[in-house]
């Protein structure tokens, strides 16, 4: 039975891990977002679906944070609605090309601060798992 040990050790392989944080880069994003005309419209509510989800889970995180310690970097008003965040990463999504290697949560995370910073328009200090920054 040779065919065990040889399958057990293929199995421990383990392939590099890929450059990009997250399984969706600035292209990817772009292409969800942005489709071309005769793209399938059902994109444009994968797009929607995406970048809400990912605000969700900002928002998430940024509520378990220790107050004492790391400061919150997205405010949004109560009454800002999912159709508000969305157009805002839109927004923010048309002045960028569409580069690989950049992770859109991260592109989003950065939209968001950007469009609804919090008191005292204090500029969010970058984190270590950035990508690179909007320009």
């Amino acid at each position: 039975m040779i065919i065990i040990p040889v399958l057990s050790a293929a199995l421990l392989i383990q392939a590099p891990h890929a450059p990009v944080q997250g399984f969706m880069d600035l292209g990817g994003l772009h292409t969800l977002c942005a489709p071309a005309p005769d793209q399938d419209p059902t994109a444009a509510s994968l797009c929607y679906g995406y970048v809400i989800g990912v605000v969700d889970q900002l928002m998430v995180q940024q509520a378990r944070r220790p107050a004492l310690h790391l400061r919150r970097t997205i405010c949004l008003p109560r009454e800002t609605s999912a159709q508000a965040i969305h157009a805002a990463v839109l927004n923010a999504l048309q002045g960028q090309s569409a580069r690989s290697g950049v992770a859109a949560a991260g592109f989003i995370r950065q939209a968001m601060e950007l469009s609804f910073p919090c008191a005292g328009g204090q500029t969010p200090k970058p984190r270590s798992d950035d990508s690179e920054p909007m320009r």
